[in-house]
């Protein structure tokens, strides 16, 4: 049986992504040989390969129908195995559900202790 190939959607702000690096540790620890890529904003690349949490960190501009497109077709061609959107917003969870991607999972972090 092949590794999962997972797609971390996490397009938001500086807070939101440095909340979600603890649940993809927690993904990393649990499956220690998946391709994990994960798919921001260009502002945020830099940050999240800080974290070495992910094969790939690929980038979006939602507000830019090209790059959108584009990004739908790396999706698609990737095959990913799951996607893990851990934003919870309809531009986030479109993406890959455009993008062909079979099982799509939901994941809300809260900021409350």
């Amino acid at each position: 049986m092949p590794e999962p190939r997972f797609l971390v959607v996490r397009l938001g702000s500086l807070g939101d992504i440095v909340h979600t690096f603890p649940a993809v540790a927690g993904l990393r620890e649990s499956f220690p040989k998946a391709e994990i890529v994960w798919l921001t904003h260009p502002r945020w690349k830099e940050l999240v390969e800080s974290s070495e949490l992910s094969a790939e960190i690929w980038e979006t501009e939602t507000r830019s129908y090209k790059s959108l497109r584009e990004i739908i077709g790396r999706i698609r061609k990737k095959k990913f195995t799951t996607a893990i959107d851990y934003q919870g917003l309809w531009k986030s969870a479109s993406l890959p559900f455009l993008g062909g991607v079979s099982c799509r999972n939901r994941i809300l972090i809260s900021y409350d202790s």
